[in-house]
């Protein structure tokens, strides 16, 4: 299913429209502050940040997009945090943000966001299965719903691997990996999506008629805009 793995890039087509589906109810008083306030009032300035490793020696780049961008969070206790200068760390699993003195911090209570819209990138927190294990991590929304479906960004650290006098050494860097698929149902942990029988089994209250629209419309569910189509018909029924 490698070109299912490309969904990310076809995503953002989709992200204006993302604003209005995501799980965030706009209509909500959500309460508007600037980011440092909110940080205070959540003692998340005291010391309590996760720290981005050191990135001088290595070369490529662990982020999704490298700059920051100004964006929205929103939060599990009804904070719209506005203004924000946002950046994804998919290394670290990181939502790092830039505060007014330009120090680079990550924030701290990930399981705080509902949220955070910046750029072209929707991005939520969310619980995922891997393997026997329940983890929780940062998603790429790209089509909401009853079924939600979600990219996991990934890179690869490659250690530095030291010269042997033939071989010249070779440092440190990240390398980008194929995205990950995963499907949401009803809000339960997210599970991941290898091929076509996994998508199945995920909306397996409506194989049959998944079956016939796939048929009826020629659909390639390795495809990325196909898959798409496929939750959104899911998410009609």
């Amino acid at each position: 299913m490698k070109s299912i793995l490309s969904i990310l890039a076809f995503s953002l087509l989709f992200s204006f429209s993302l604003k209005a589906q995501y799980g965030v109810n706009f209509s909500h008083n959500y309460q508007v502050v600037e980011a440092m306030d909110y940080f205070r009032m959540e003692q998340m300035t005291d010391g309590s940040y996760t720290k981005p490793i050191a990135l001088e020696t290595i070369e490529g780049s662990p982020y999704l997009s490298d700059d920051f961008t100004t964006g929205t969070i929103y939060t599990t206790s009804s904070y719209k945090v506005v203004d924000i200068p946002l950046r994804y760390n998919v290394y670290n699993d990181d939502l790092e943000f830039k505060t007014t003195n330009n120090e680079i911090l990550a924030i701290a209570k990930p399981e705080t966001i509902v949220l955070a819209d910046f750029g072209t990138y929707q991005m939520s927190y969310r619980n995922y299965i891997a393997g026997s294990k329940d983890k929780s991590g940062y998603f790429v929304v790209v089509e909401e719903g009853k079924a939600t479906l979600l990219t996991k960004p990934q890179i690869f650290f490659q250690k530095e691997e030291p010269g042997d006098g033939i071989k010249p050494a070779k440092p440190a860097k990240f390398v980008p990996q194929d995205d990950l698929i995963f499907i949401s149902l009803d809000k339960q942990p997210a599970v991941r999506i290898k091929n076509k029988k996994d998508v199945y089994e995920v909306l397996k209250d409506q194989t049959k008629e998944l079956e016939a629209y796939v048929k009826q419309n020629s659909l390639k569910i390795n495809k990325a805009n196909d898959l798409q189509l496929l939750v959104k018909y899911y998410n009609s029924l």
